[in-house]
């Protein structure tokens, strides 16, 4: 199964999610930063819903343990692989390996365009330029026999 492309904004928050829960052991939605999509961001109840989403995100890569509900979801490290994850880029890493590979799909659908059109011009052009070379050829024959 294919995981969910992230997005430029979402790298930053998840990162930090990442980061609180190596320091803290925990990373819970109410012991995170504000998002700033609102004035009741403070209030558990307005910021666990907005953090469902990132939790999901990580259970998704499996970089940390998550336990998810609608109350109360909390992220917890796994010692190494989460440790791993965050010294290898985290979820930036993540972030511009996806965008190397969505430059290089575009770059191979372009050159398969450019391939396409090219192959259109030269099935057009082929015969064409068959029967010129085969006139050419019958009057260098033809010359040649006249200056014998």
């Amino acid at each position: 199964m294919e995981k969910s492309n992230l997005h430029k904004d979402d790298v930053k928050i998840l990162d930090n999610i990442i980061k609180v829960c190596l320091e803290n052991g925990i990373a819970q939605a109410e012991n995170l930063p504000d998002l700033g999509n609102g004035f009741l961001d403070d209030i558990k109840d307005f910021k666990q819903p907005e953090y469902l989403r990132y939790f999901k995100i990580i259970q998704e890569y499996d970089v940390a343990d998550v336990f998810l509900t609608l109350d109360s979801s909390h992220v917890r490290p796994y010692k190494i692989v989460t440790e791993r994850f965050k010294v290898e880029g985290g979820f930036k890493n993540i972030f511009d390996e996806q965008q190397k590979i969505i430059e290089s799909r575009k770059r191979q659908q372009e050159k398969e365009i450019n391939e396409a059109i090219l192959s259109k011009w030269h099935k057009k052009t082929y015969w064409w330029t068959f029967c010129v070379a085969i006139a050419g050829f019958i009057m260098a024959l033809i010359a040649l026999f006249l200056k014998r």
